[in-house]
């Protein structure tokens, strides 16, 4: 499970895809998916010491993905 983590799938390792995706079920609340975004975005910052282009885009895709949340209040 540990090598299937790090496989990378359009640049994004799988580990963040599945946390992505269990994020956002039917079910999930906004609170839920603001939270989880939160805590995904925590892990991106913290894997990547040095800022990289693959990193700062997902925190942009984030960012985006929060302000489509607040806009749905």
């Amino acid at each position: 499970m540990q090598k299937l983590d790090h496989v990378q799938l359009c640049g994004i390792k799988t580990v963040y895809w599945r946390q992505f995706l269990k994020a956002f079920q039917e079910s999930t609340t906004d609170a839920e998916a603001r939270t989880a975004l939160e805590r995904l975005k925590q892990r991106v910052q913290q894997a990547t010491n040095i800022p990289s282009p693959k990193a700062q885009s997902v925190l942009a895709i984030i960012a985006e993905l929060e302000r489509l949340l607040d806009m749905t209040e």
